[in-house]
This record gives structure tokens, C-alpha cells and sequence, in this order.
């Protein structure tokens, strides 16, 4: 068996089931954050929550696991920079969607007492960390589509808000220009533009956009209902 004893790093039982397993993983992420130690800390907090990350990644996955119970895993191979990027990347990215997560099914009350606003933060923080220190790892696209749709869910339309935004959107597409996330961002600027920047022009282009590649389902049913609408309203004015 490796010297490193990814059980007991996680703090559970070599026979704890998956569901076990996350709910420690989450408990001791928020430990050992970085964001959570002062400064003289944070670099041992940091080294604590890289580890966790790497036996998170082994004991989550089956077939892995059955490997590092045989002791046939080899946790102390070198391994290529790229993959300890990700390896790390991969923690910050983890943590930001779990507080998305948290920040998306929170109650009524919650949102009163500003946990929402509180997760979101959290979450945008996280990806950031991917964006700013991690720019080659796998998770950049995930992080940066997160980190968006964040920044469009604020509200706020200040003008610097709004210089951001429409910044963070031109990168990200010029940077994926084939993501998986283009429709739905593509969609989500077409109500921006439509209902903060008064473009109608700019708004069905991208709803156009969306209708031609999600021919079916639910972007191209939200898509089809916005486009009805500015097509109503517009019909409305020239009365």
C-alpha cells in the first residue's frame, strides 16, 4: 500500500460508501480552504486542501478506488505538470460548484438572511482562483462559464458591472469558441442586451443563433418565447 492513506486523509471508514465519502469531502474542503486561514496559515491550508483533492479524486472514483485497495495505485509516481495543475485546479472548481450548488436550491429565508448572496460569493471566488492561478487546467471552461453566469446573475448594471460582463462573455467565447456552455450563454445575453442595454439587434442575433443549433428543447423553447416577445412588443410601438 502507498504511504499515503487516502481514508484516513478523508477522515472516513476504507468501507465508507460514495454519498459518505462526498459529505467529508465537503466537510473538510470548507476546513482547509485557503480563504478561511489567515496568512500565516494559508500556505499549510493550502497543502491540506491540495491533498484532500488528490484523495477525493482517487476514493470517489470506482475504478480507481478497487486499484488503490489493491495497493496497485502508485500515489507517489511523479507526475506531468499538467496534471498536477489540474489536480489542483480541480479543488478550487469543486468547492465553487458546491457553493453554486448550495446557492441555487437555498429557501426563502436563506435568501432573506443573505446565504445566497454569501454561497454565490464563495463560488465566484473559487472560480477565479481557477481563472487567475490555474489559466492551462482543464476546468478553466467550467469555471469561466460559472463565473459568468454569476456575474450576469447580480443585477447590479452599474457601468463598470456592465463593462465586465460584456468583457468576460467576448473572452470566453473568443477563448471556447466550440463550448458546450454557448447556447445557454448565448441566451443569456440575448435578455441582457434586450432588457439592460435596449439592443433588440444584438438580442435576436444571439436568439437566432440559439434557435439554429438547439433546434429542440428547453434553449431553443426559451429562446422561441423571448423571440415571440421582443416580436410583440415591437408590434406594439409601431401601433
Amino acid at each position: 500500500m502507498a504511504e499515503k492513506d487516502y481514508y484516513e486523509i478523508l477522515e472516513v471508514h476504507r468501507n465508507a460508501s460514495r454519498e459518505m465519502i462526498k459529505t467529508a469531502y465537503r466537510f473538510l474542503a470548507l476546513r482547509y480552504h485557503p480563504d478561511r486561514h489567515d496568512l500565516a496559515r494559508k500556505e499549510w491550508a493550502h497543502g491540506k486542501f491540495v491533498e484532500l483533492s488528490q484523495a477525493y479524486q482517487v476514493i470517489s472514483d470506482p475504478a480507481a478506488r478497487r486499484e488503490y485497495d489493491r495497493g496497485s495505485y502508485d500515489v507517489e509516481t511523479e507526475k506531468p505538470a499538467e496534471a498536477r495543475i489540474d489536480e489542483e485546479a480541480y479543488f478550487y472548481y469543486r468547492i465553487g460548484l458546491e457553493h453554486y450548488k448550495d446557492a441555487e436550491k437555498t429557501g426563502t429565508l436563506r435568501i432573506l438572511f443573505g446565504r445566497r448572496k454569501r454561497y454565490l460569493k464563495l463560488a465566484m471566488d473559487d472560480f477565479a482562483t481557477v481563472l487567475d492561478d490555474y489559466p492551462a487546467s482543464k476546468y478553466g471552461e467550467d469555471a469561466h462559464y460559472y463565473y459568468i453566469r454569476i456575474l450576469a446573475g447580480e443585477y447590479r448594471y452599474t457601468v463598470d458591472h456592465i463593462k465586465e460582463l460584456k468583457e468576460e462573455f467576448d473572452e470566453f467565447f473568443n477563448e471556447y469558441p466550440r463550448s458546450k456552455w454557448k447556447e445557454e450563454l448565448k441566451l443569456q445575453f440575448a435578455k441582457f442586451y434586450y432588457f439592460k442595454e435596449k439592443n433588440p439587434e444584438k438580442a435576436k442575433a444571439l436568439l437566432e443563433d440559439v434557435r439554429v443549433f438547439c433546434s429542440q428543447g428547453v434553449l431553443a423553447e426559451e429562446a422561441k418565447i423571448l423571440s415571440g416577445f421582443m416580436d410583440r412588443k415591437m408590434r406594439q410601438k409601431e401601433k
